[in-house]
């Protein structure tokens, strides 16, 4: 099966069979409390006499005889029930097949499994009792699907008939004669009698009887998570040995992936931001694994309490019963896992050995005995020539000296403080990312790890280390020297073992991050910090006389231009700081020149703090607004071609430029008013001028810059970068707001796929939600799509079988409009319903984002990330002020009446906001400076290779674990 041990989806899939077998019995009860109308045998003698489920919590037992009773009036169950039921059959009966097994060398596996075979069969008899035995013949000769809304009309006409066969009529019970279920509703009030002004005679208020809740109400407000199977004692078991399986399974699959990605990285030029955010997103989800795991069952979740589950102690008890299915040749295939390596056995005894180490000194430094090994790393060691014993040797050392100088680096302000004179106990102090150390930066991108490792290795000798321990931390060290393997030519491929290629000549971990900062100043304008000191400039000379307000603004910006100059890919500040270790590598930037996944995380939440503040400068621009709508206006009325950077922006930030996000194409001084909210022209500068940034006075007291951005409110660029919005969400795909996702995009065609339609006069459309209305007003400018052909492509691609079978693959297909891979078998008709599509496994996530993320970093046509903001304002003033300038030179009556009482000089906002209904003179001088000046999108990029993944994954580098085998080998299950 896809995902044998997708513990997950497998409570995903009972839940929704749950709920729908507890409503539709609330529902059949309600509608026929007296049970008429039976022609089968009455209830059986073991059947308790059937009660209201309000729970939505029952025992397996309990819900096959609830079924039974279904049965008597539902011949068949929903397809997508009977899909989902199926699924959960399948996983246990995969779980109990691998735990027969298991259970050989683990007692665990035998006393998990005595009462998980009648289990299945009890489920198995729900299956049978729904009508699966005829959807599974009826379904494989590819017969429309009966769904949810269709089962539940059926159910209706039934009683319906019903009703009328009795001779009743269908109708409203009255308030004498109400249903069982409805009899303790409260009555209507009556309406008071009497003739006005009348007093009554007081009577004693009665209290009404208490309301009872509807049952089928009840349930059907209930969230799907709330539905689930109680288990007994043995399934219990079962459940959480399943649930400990698909956490380690998930591990070897993100391992897999994140390391493929780290290759494309030094071999294909992926640029390691996108990396470093696909790194996070799959460590994040394990996290939450892990995090479910000890929130149901309870105990310990640490890597040593799951593997001692696992493998009863001994791992190597284990080697032989995990194993990878592929397909070769047409044939399927079945190859042996190493289970040490897979359960990353090597980087977790590494992690121990170095918090064992780092507690005997307690002053950074390495023990004798521990230096005198890592001294013998070899950094330039070729990895093709040496023995499997030498790498491995080789890995130990490199990740034992990284750990050490992360540590270094990250407890450089108590170190400071110690050699100061002050008094600290290391095994005391917060290094958590937001406690008192939290102003001093150290880190771009890692501080939740390097914060667990400090707290960890700064405790006394003695002190628990296994049971701090959990996958998520070993999972992520492990990444880190994967991707530092994998560069220098060495991989372990899952199947294959260790595969040796040789490395890219030339390539650097710090490549994107010199390119994105540009410190020699040798890329213009798309370097950040160039270009951030000439628009800090600008705004000067713009601003003139500097308020307070300017003042905190600038302040923001210097700490930012600090904190990138000193730590992102560089430890400049260490260099001078007595008393603190020396470096564990050679070269003084040593933790980042041999991290190229430190480098990708580090690059990542650079660029969203660049982002953040690159937005706060946008809203502040005076300029901007009316200088986009004048250009609008230019194209529109077709004085001026079209030009990259501003259409791009345009299409990056609709919503700030222009109501509602629709580009006006005529009345365009109207436009600018409603975006404004101003009465007339003079309401503008108002609205406009030397606008508040929304910072403090003291922008950085009692907060970090980082904690200031994140928390600012922004009154016209909203819209926030895909990168931003991930880490909102604690970088969940799930729970990213869909009205962040752009269109076209993966994952904005995927919500637009899942959005309820309705049938309106012009056919059917999509539900007025917001990313609807969003995707309407940018659809025709965007693809050039209606709604009907987006209705078509997403009808088109939500069949049973392509919903799953197809994936992601179907996801890219309607998003250009080609045609899908055949699917494997005959596909019904009939559509899975929007609110019933599957949802994505955490690799399937990880190939839309990998796409969306690298268009948000440096593709088209949304790189909100990417774009060098502080470029774009330096631009904004100076096309203003050429603008300005040649309007002034031609004496044109504009200038004059832009310019205020007392002032020498014509308003540049006033003046923006005439052109707008200006002769045609001043519209062809104008277009002339747009020409004039360079707006070449490419040059406003941080990166100089900006190329649309699908073009960069058709001259793919070959990996050479690939040869002779698929490109994609299956999920880790039992041999």
């Amino acid at each position: 099966m896809d995902r044998p041990f997708d513990y997950e989806g497998y409570k995903r899939d009972t839940a929704h069979v749950v709920r729908w077998v507890l409503t539709t019995f609330n529902k059949i009860l309600r509608a026929n409390p007296l049970h008429e109308g039976i022609d089968v045998p009455e209830i059986a003698p073991d059947e308790e006499a059937p009660t209201f489920n309000r729970t939505g919590k029952a025992q397996c037992r309990e819900l096959l005889s609830k079924v039974r009773y279904i049965s008597r009036y539902v011949s068949c169950a929903p397809s997508e029930v009977l899909r989902k039921l199926r699924s959960a059959i399948r996983l246990r009966e995969e779980a109990y097949a691998h735990f027969q097994k298991l259970s050989k060398t683990n007692p665990r596996y035998a006393n998990g499994n005595k009462g998980h075979k009648d289990f299945i069969n009890v489920l198995q008899q729900m299956f049978e009792q729904l009508g699966g035995s005829g959807w599974l013949i009826r379904d494989k000769a590819g017969e429309p699907d009966l769904t949810e809304q269709e089962a539940t009309v059926r159910l209706i006409n039934y009683f319906e008939k019903l009703h009328v066969e009795h001779g009743e009529d269908v109708k409203e019970p009255s308030a004498d004669e109400e249903e069982p279920s409805t009899r303790h509703r409260a009555q209507q009030q009556r309406k008071k009698k009497g003739k006005a002004g009348k007093k009554r005679p007081k009577t004693k208020k009665v209290p009404p009887p208490e309301q009872e809740e509807d049952p089928v109400e009840m349930l059907e407000n209930l969230p799907l998570e709330r539905f689930e199977i109680l288990p007994d004692e043995d399934s219990a078991v079962t459940d959480h040995l399943i649930a400990v399986h698909g956490l380690i399974q998930e591990c070897v699959d993100v391992r897999r992936y994140i390391q493929d990605v780290w290759h494309d990285v030094a071999y294909d030029e992926l640029n390691s931001a996108v990396a470093g955010a696909l790194t996070n997103t799959a460590i994040a989800a394990v996290t939450r694994r892990g995090q479910k795991l000890q929130e149901e069952f309870g105990g310990t979740a640490s890597y040593d309490a799951v593997n001692e589950i696992v493998a009863g102690g001994d791992i190597a008890k284990i080697q032989g019963q995990f194993g990878m299915p592929y397909t070769s040749g047409g044939e399927r295939k079945w190859a042996e896992i190493d289970v040490t390596e897979q359960f990353m056995v090597p980087a977790y005894r590494d992690l121990v050995e170095f918090v064992t180490d780092y507690r005997l000194n307690r002053n950074g430094k390495p023990t004798k005995r521990m230096q005198k090994e890592l001294a013998r790393w070899d950094p330039d060691l070729d990895l093709v020539k040496a023995s499997t014993e030498e790498r491995l040797s080789w890995r130990r050392l490199y990740t034992l000296n990284w750990l050490y100088e992360l540590v270094r680096v990250y407890t450089y302000p108590v170190a400071q403080g110690i050699s100061a004179g002050k008094e600290y106990k290391w095994e005391d102090v917060d290094w958590s990312p937001s406690g008192p150390w939290a102003s001093h930066r150290r880190l771009f991108g890692l501080d939740n790890f390097a914060s667990f490792l400090t707290t960890l290795a700064t405790q006394k000798p003695g002190a628990p280390i296994a049971d701090k321990i959990r996958h998520h931390h070993v999972l992520q060290l492990q990444l880190f020297v994967d991707s530092f393997a994998v560069t220098r030519g060495w991989a372990i491929h899952v199947i294959r073992g260790h595969v040796l290629e040789t490395p890219t000549a030339g390539f650097e971990c710090q490549r994107d991050i010199d390119m994105f900062l540009d410190r020699d100043e040798q890329r213009g304008q798309q370097g950040f910090l160039p270009a951030m000191e000439q628009s800090m400039e600008g705004l000067k000379m713009a601003l003139g006389s500097l308020r307070s307000e300017d003042n905190a603004f600038l302040e923001v910006l210097e700490a930012v231009d600090d904190q990138l100059t000193e730590w992102l890919g560089a430890a400049d500040p260490l260099i001078d700081i007595p008393g603190l270790a020396p470096p564990r590598f050679p070269e003084f930037d040593g933790l980042w020149r041999y991290s190229p996944l430190l480098c990708g995380v580090g690059l990542e939440e650079a660029l969203e703090m660049v982002a953040l503040l690159g937005r706060l400068l946008c809203d502040a621009l005076s300029e901007l607004i009316p200088l986009m709508h004048v250009y609008n206006m230019l194209t529109q009325r077709g004085y001026l071609e079209p030009i990259d950077l501003f259409e791009i922006v345009l299409e990056m930030y609709p919503d700030a430029f222009f109501e509602g996000g629709e580009v006006p194409e005529s009345d365009f001084m109207a436009a600018l008013f409603r975006r404004l909210g101003a009465q007339s022209i003079h309401d503008v500068p108002r609205k406009l001028g030397r606008r508040d940034y929304g910072l403090p006075e003291d922008p950085l007291e009692g907060r970090t810059v980082w904690e200031l951005l994140q928390s600012h409110k922004y009154e016209f660029f909203t819209t926030e970068p895909l990168l931003i919005a991930a880490r909102r969400a604690g970088w969940d795909p799930a729970k990213v707001s869909p009205e962040t996702f752009d269109f076209p995009s993966l994952m904005g065609w995927d919500v637009l796929r899942r959005t309820p339609r309705v049938r309106g006069a012009t056919g059917e459309r999509f539900a007025d939600t917001p990313f609807v209305k969003r995707v309407r007003a940018r659809s025709a400018r965007a693809s050039g799509l209606n709604e009907a052909d987006l209705v078509a492509r997403v009808r088109r691609y939500n069949t049973p079988y392509r919903a799953r079978d197809a994936g992601h693959i179907g996801l890219r297909a309607i998003t250009d409009g080609s045609a899908a891979p055949p699917p494997p078998r005959s596909e019904s008709p009939t559509e899975v319903p929007p609110s019933q599509l599957p949802a994505w496994s955490l690799r399937e996530y990880l190939d839309l984002l990998r796409v969306d993320f690298n268009n948000d970093v440096c593709g088209k046509p949304y790189p909100r990330s990417g774009i060098n903001y502080f470029s774009v304002a330096s631009l904004v003033l100076q096309a203003t002020e050429r603008i300005v300038s040649a309007l002034t030179h031609m004496h044109h009556n504009i200038c004059i009446a832009a310019t205020r009482s007392g002032r020498c000089e014509p308003d540049p906002i006033t003046v923006l906001a005439l052109l707008l209904e200006a002769d045609e003179a001043a519209l062809e001088a104008v277009a002339m400076q747009f020409e004039d000046v360079d707006f070449g999108y490419w040059e406003f990029n941080y990166w100089d290779v900006v190329e649309a993944p699908e073009r960069r994954s058709q001259k793919k580098t070959k990996k050479k674990w690939e040869d002779g085998l698929p490109a994609e080998p299956e999920t880790c299950v039992l041999m």
